[in-house]
């Protein structure tokens, strides 16, 4: 669902938020709570609405992840080569794990927390994120994130997917990779 916000040509969300695998019943109260606190969210039921969604529009600021798949680190490996706004990881107190949470931070996830039907606290953390994000693309580390089909690089993470599977590079065949792709031709 896009935000009723822009239909309206004098507004501008700023606070962009993309959710994965949220239970459709919750994501209306979520997007409800959202809109309180100024963000805008649009929810994709998986990864691959996910990844769909992050090649289309690169205006989100911030991924939240309700999956309850056990392939959530490579979801994030992926999420992590498309782009380098934050991911934030949400289970509910069945699914927390703490040696989960390492794993997901260690695969690029920014934050890993436990949620209640309250989504106050996932807002919150939310726009943590968005907030230390926007103050280190004002700061100039930007970086820029390729993909072509079956193909992401991410600079920063110096990750690379091929047909969404992490392949390891060396230093130096990495940035010739990251090379040639930048320049094609």
């Amino acid at each position: 669902m896009l935000c009723p916000f822009l239909m309206r040509k004098d507004f501008i969300m700023e606070k962009w938020a993309l959710t994965v695998g949220c239970d459709h019943r919750k994501s209306d109260i979520m997007e409800r709570t959202a809109l309180n606190y100024g963000v805008c969210i649009h929810t994709v039921e998986d990864m691959a609405g996910a990844v769909e969604e992050l090649e289309r529009n690169k205006d989100y600021l911030v991924v939240m992840l309700f999956l309850d798949s056990q392939d959530i680190l490579d979801y994030i490996k992926v999420i992590r080569i498309l782009t380098g706004i934050p991911v934030l990881v949400l289970r509910n107190q069945n699914q927390y794990d703490s040696m989960e949470k390492l794993a997901a931070i260690h695969a690029g996830a920014d934050e890993y927390i436990q949620w209640t039907d309250r989504f106050d606290d996932g807002i919150a953390s939310a726009l943590a994120l968005v907030r230390r994000y926007i103050g280190w693309n004002q700061r100039g580390e930007t970086t820029s994130e390729l993909s072509y089909v079956g193909l992401f690089i991410n600079p920063r993470y110096r990750t690379v997917m091929i047909n969404l599977k992490e392949v390891h590079f060396p230093r130096k065949e990495f940035d010739l990779l990251y090379l040639l792709a930048s320049n094609p031709g």
